[in-house]
């Protein structure tokens, strides 16, 4: 069945749209796929707010951010999936959606691939999968690689704003091409899967530096919260 929707991308789009909108008026409270968004509500208890959702996926279905986005917060999706941008341009009007690759600067080549998780910028990783009939390719693009300071979107920690990023192993990447003078968010959301313990033990590292705490450690992230506000609140 994958195999014959791969063959016709338009249908494959219009089933993903349906099933967003299935989920959109379901009974469902939480999205995320590890009841990350669950945890960052304890601390962003706000009605208003915004986000940097940095490789979003899916517009709800997954999405640690779609909850907030009902709630009326609004911000900023960036992922490199055409499919993505499609489908967060129709069901999240508010946000800014905006089809990159965020990281050390530089020029990468990009692999969609349909199942489109599977999409990678490792050409061996994207020719392994198709060789062995896991994925198809849909398109291979060349991406500039964007640094997270030359967005410039302006945070504060003391203000409800948070960042998710989650890039299939560049999140690090990601972390490190931040100006943290100018954009400093209340939680930080960041796949970190348990398992990754070298990967794992940097970022806390780095974000302890920078004055976050670990607060949550589910099976697939890591969510940090500022110190400032912590102690705002205790």
């Amino acid at each position: 069945m994958r195999k014959w929707i791969s063959n016709r991308p338009f249908l494959g789009l219009l089933g993903n749209l349906l099933n967003q909108y299935t989920l959109k008026y379901s009974d469902r409270r939480f999205f995320s796929q590890a009841n990350e968004d669950e945890t960052i509500r304890k601390y962003c208890p706000e009605s208003f707010g915004k986000y940097i959702d940095i490789g979003s996926g899916r517009p709800v279905s997954g999405s640690n951010t779609y909850f907030f986005y009902r709630l009326g917060w609004r911000g900023t999706l960036i992922d490199p999936l055409s499919r993505n941008q499609i489908l967060g341009k129709i069901m999240r009007p508010r946000d800014l959606v905006l089809k990159s690759l965020v990281g050390q600067a530089g020029v990468t080549t990009f692999y969609e691939l349909y199942p489109y998780e599977y999409s990678t910028t490792s050409e061996s990783i994207a020719k392994d999968l198709m060789s062995s009939g896991k994925a198809k390719l849909v398109g291979k693009m060349s991406f500039t690689i964007v640094p997270m300071s030359d967005l410039i979107f302006p945070m504060s920690d003391l203000e409800p704003t948070f960042i998710s990023i989650d890039v299939e192993g560049a999140d690090f990447d990601v972390l490190a091409s931040n100006d943290w003078t100018i954009c400093r968010p209340r939680v930080i959301c960041i796949e970190s899967p348990v398992e990754l313990s070298k990967l794992g033990s940097k970022i806390n590292a780095y974000l302890e530096q920078l004055n976050y705490k670990l607060v949550e450690q589910t099976s697939l992230s890591k969510i940090f919260v500022s110190n400032r506000y912590l102690d705002k609140i205790s």
